[in-house]
């Protein structure tokens, strides 16, 4: 009898930093380019010193780091890339025990990393075991950061499909926060700071998938729930202008 859960049934969930570093949604979109894109790191480990170097400096502590090293869930740079020869079945075997692996990979599974047909096999070291792991780690290669606090990137740009709701996928987090932007300043007369951007993308990425209202629509109402005080005055204001300027050209 297969102990392999189903996609439907509840599986134990993999610890991860729900927030690493404070940056809420993915930093760049998950792709299968082996170069990582620059992103938001705060220092080295020792014995990197003197391999790589920081690039500019964001804030206090914190510098965007351009380089090939991964960062753990502080930020701190101190790993090479993953190597897909040898890293995925170490990860798999030397990292997690039996439980904790069946776990990674059924959701993998569930996130449409599996090719075609194939699903987790019953010790989860299978060669379709390998190739999910090998395209899992280079998407952790391409967000910057080690595969456990990659999962929380993956998560948001890989949503479960098939699990109720809509069926859509999520939109990049990159995409839609140029489009809130877009609408914040429309809407608001200012942009969205990064606080209220990280909550409106997650926002509009959890109704994604959830109900079946366009991401247009959704995009249009997220400025008004992060601040719909100043949406209703900033709207009086427009059309006192707009009313203005129609009085002025006799209209």
């Amino acid at each position: 009898m297969s102990m392999m859960p189903s996609k439907n049934e509840p599986v134990p969930v993999i610890p991860v930093n729900p927030d690493p570093l404070g940056l809420g949604p993915a930093p760049v979109i998950a792709s299968k380019e082996k170069q990582a894109l620059p992103r938001e790191v705060s220092g080295l480990a020792p014995d990197l010193v003197g391999k790589t170097k920081l690039g500019q400096q964001t804030g206090p502590g914190k510098y965007l780091y351009p380089g090939n090293y991964l960062a753990d869930s502080k930020g701190i740079v101190y790993r090479a890339a993953y190597d897909m020869q040898n890293d995925p079945v170490i990860e798999l075997t030397k990292t997690l025990d039996t439980t904790q692996r069946l776990a990674l990979l059924t959701e993998l599974y569930q996130r449409n990393v599996y090719d075609g047909k194939a699903k987790p096999s019953e010790n989860g070291l299978a060669p379709a075991d390998i190739k999910a792991m090998q395209d899992f780690l280079t998407t952790a290669n391409t967000y910057g950061y080690d595969w456990q606090t990659s999962l929380n990137f993956f998560r948001q740009d890989f949503p479960i499909k098939n699990a109720g709701g809509s069926g859509r996928k999520a939109t990049s987090a990159v995409d839609l926060g140029k489009a809130l932007q877009d609408e914040s300043f429309a809407m608001l007369g200012r942009k969205l700071t990064k606080e209220e951007l990280q909550r409106a993308i997650r926002s509009v990425q959890s109704q994604e998938v959830s109900t079946t209202t366009s991401t247009s629509t959704l995009v249009d109402m997220a400025p008004q729930q992060v601040d719909p005080t100043q949406a209703q005055a900033y709207g009086f204001t427009r059309a006192a202008d707009i009313v203005s300027q129609m009085l002025r050209n006799g209209g």
